[in-house]
């Protein structure tokens, strides 16, 4: 089992900053996403990451409707949106 945790050890060295050619800020459970597009996550410590998405949103009135959605609500876990990214060979995170 080493020898597989050691494949994913340079993920835990902070700074870095990963490219993902495709990555999903998703809503709640079932909903559209709000938007997908190429992006980074930058991993500034072993505590904290940042991203930033390059895409545009399918529907602008509903990304504004959940964004408002999201900050009349910042303390509800079930509206918090979720990031996912797909790295070049189809490896697929979850950014929380």
């Amino acid at each position: 089992m080493e020898w597989l945790l050691d494949q994913w050890e340079h993920f835990a060295a902070t700074p870095q900053t990963l490219d993902f050619p495709e990555m999903t800020l998703l809503c709640g459970d079932r909903e559209d996403p709000l938007v997908v597009g190429a992006g980074t996550i930058s991993l500034n410590s072993p505590h904290r990451f940042d991203y930033a998405i390059k895409g545009k949103p399918n529907d602008p009135r509903y990304a504004y409707e959940q964004l408002q959605r999201q900050e009349a609500n910042p303390y509800q876990p079930t509206m918090r949106f979720r990031l996912e990214a797909t790295d070049e060979t189809g490896l697929e995170f979850a950014g929380g």
